[in-house]
């Protein structure tokens, strides 16, 4: 789980306990974004982005290191996830032959230059 997200919920709990009417739709208006946006990130269907940590951090009172900290933790998440879409490219064997074969100085943009 990305580490702000983390956050969030610890900060949405942490609120619960003092006050156990306080909602989502509180929280969402303390952090200044729309309850479906919070729900989204809540739920892992809308990317975590730098600007949404430096917008929602500041509104959390954290300060410049710890926002930091937290872009870095959601950098290196994006960097690890692959999506089904992104891994369609190379999936099969022949797409990195292709590939190599695209890299020598003979090469031609050609389907029978390639099959053979």
């Amino acid at each position: 789980m990305h580490q702000f997200i983390q956050v969030l919920k610890s900060d949405f709990e942490r609120r619960k306990q003092k006050n156990s009417a306080y909602s989502l739709r509180a929280f969402a208006r303390d952090l200044q974004v729309s309850k479906s946006h919070l729900h989204s990130l809540l739920n892992g269907n809308r990317r975590v982005t730098g600007e949404i940590i430096d917008r929602i951090g500041s509104r959390l009172s954290m300060n410049s290191s710890e926002i930091e900290t937290l872009k870095n933790f959601e950098e290196i998440e994006a960097r690890k996830a692959i999506s089904p879409s992104d891994f369609s490219g190379v999936e099969h064997w022949y797409h990195f032959a292709i590939l190599n074969l695209a890299r020598l100085s003979e090469a031609k943009a050609n389907p029978n230059w390639i099959s053979t």
